[in-house]
């Protein structure tokens, strides 16, 4: 592939629009380029860091803004270096805009997003990885780029609770010489409760104290010997070194839902309930639903339908879905299954499917022939891509949700209707 520039060349670019990693990009010679803090209008002396071996394209850094819009903010978080909110130097209404239209533009109709209740302090999670700097140990994730380390205990978008319990941790594995043995920290707060996970290859040594951990109600060792960067292993136990396994977080029924250390659940806990409220209403009270990816049952717990079947591979989510049901006296059938061999049948599905979509799933939806799905997306382009391989459902309508405020990461409630059949001639 050759190219009209170099890398360390410096060029004069006016960004163009935004990447799906939010990054700015403008264009030189037919070369699409791009870099972080570079907004929408903007010109920018661009420094040339990279080049793609196999297509148009390559990334750089800003050395000076030329020209500012008038979207500019000043960034909200001290750590401005790491890996995560690409778009804290963008006003907040600017960010839905451009939310409203990455999904408007997959879907091909108009999708409003709803903002968040919170766009700082919203993290109800977090993981850091232990690193050691002129002999003092830290908690923190990698920078942009991934060439070094950046402390995250201050990062704006944690939960106030969080990052005080992280740092009450801290000290403790310090005074207790346990950070060079660790891969991740992983905490969340709850419903009024807070727990950490330590994340290790090998056992930990007995004896370790978490008396004075007042902030925690829970503190969990995890052997992980994945090499993928995955926090967790499925195949490791997880251990209570003091109080609590799981965690509870509120539903929108009032109730709550105790959430095992791996499994999953929205990291907004605000706008997680206005997406589950969003779901609940989209169900009929003669509706038989099956909840495909179901979770702990974020959004079967809060129906009242005829019948709720929950389908789930990650086994101690499915026990905490079995122990919320009981809890509510509720009559939901909970099945340990992936979803496209599970044995279940309804005139509604939901679905939450990871980031790459629902695969081999859309052909048994179509097989299985349900009235409507209530497609819950994290990724609009495999929301897109799905609703083409499904020809015999039409989208009804769409809401986006901004789950993680200052990202370019937007969710999306999808009501998907099957198509009445052609009349034969």
């Amino acid at each position: 592939m050759k190219f009209p520039f170099q890398t360390g060349e410096t060029l004069e670019l006016t960004a163009e629009g935004i990447d799906s990693s939010g990054h700015g990009v403008g264009s030189s010679g037919g070369i699409a380029i791009h870099a972080p803090n570079w907004l929408p209008g903007e010109i920018a002396e661009i420094r040339i860091t990279n080049l793609s071996k196999h297509h148009p394209k390559a990334w750089g850094t800003v050395v000076e803004l030329k020209s500012k819009s008038d979207q500019r903010v000043k960034p909200i978080c001290p750590t401005r270096h790491c890996a995560g909110c690409h778009w804290q130097h963008w006003s907040y209404p600017a960010q839905l805009q451009e939310k409203s239209r990455i999904v408007s533009e997959f879907l091909g109709q108009h999708v409003k997003c709803v903002g968040s209740p919170l766009n700082r302090g919203y993290r109800n999670s977090a993981k850091f990885v232990p690193f050691e700097v002129n002999g003092v140990w830290l908690l923190g994730n990698r920078t942009l780029g991934g060439g070094a380390f950046v402390n995250t205990l201050k990062c704006e978008a944690l939960d106030p609770v969080l990052k005080i319990a992280a740092e009450q941790l801290l000290y403790i594995l310090r005074e207790q010489e346990l950070m060079h043995l660790l891969k991740y920290v992983a905490l969340r707060v709850g419903n009024g409760d807070c727990i950490a996970t330590l994340v290790s290859e090998a056992p930990l040594p007995s004896g370790i104290s978490m008396e004075d951990a007042s902030g925690l109600s829970g503190v969990v060792s995890h052997i992980n010997k994945r090499t993928d960067g995955a926090v967790f292993d499925a195949a490791g136990p997880f251990t209570a070194l003091s109080g609590s396994l799981t965690i509870s977080f509120p539903l929108a029924n009032d109730s709550t839902v105790k959430v095992p250390p791996a499994a999953f659940w929205q990291v907004n806990t605000k706008q997680s309930l206005a997406l589950q409220n969003h779901v609940a209403k989209l169900i009929q009270k003669e509706d038989r639903v099956v909840d495909y990816f179901g979770g702990v049952g974020a959004y079967a717990l809060n129906l009242d339908c005829k019948a709720i079947t929950i389908v789930e591979t990650n086994e101690s989510a499915v026990a905490a879905a079995k122990n919320a049901a009981t809890n509510q006296d509720r009559r939901i059938n909970v099945i340990c299954s992936d979803s496209a061999s599970a044995e279940a049948s309804g005139n509604v599905f939901i679905v939450n499917p990871p980031r790459a979509g629902l695969r081999k799933m859309t052909a048994v939806i179509e097989q299985k022939a349900p009235e409507r799905i209530v497609y819950v997306s994290c990724n609009p382009k495999s929301l897109a891509s799905d609703l083409k391989k499904m020809p015999s459902y039409q989208l009804d309508y769409a809401t986006a949700y901004d789950m993680m405020p200052n990202t370019p990461h937007v969710e999306t409630v999808a009501l998907l209707v099957r198509r009445k059949p052609t009349p034969s001639t």
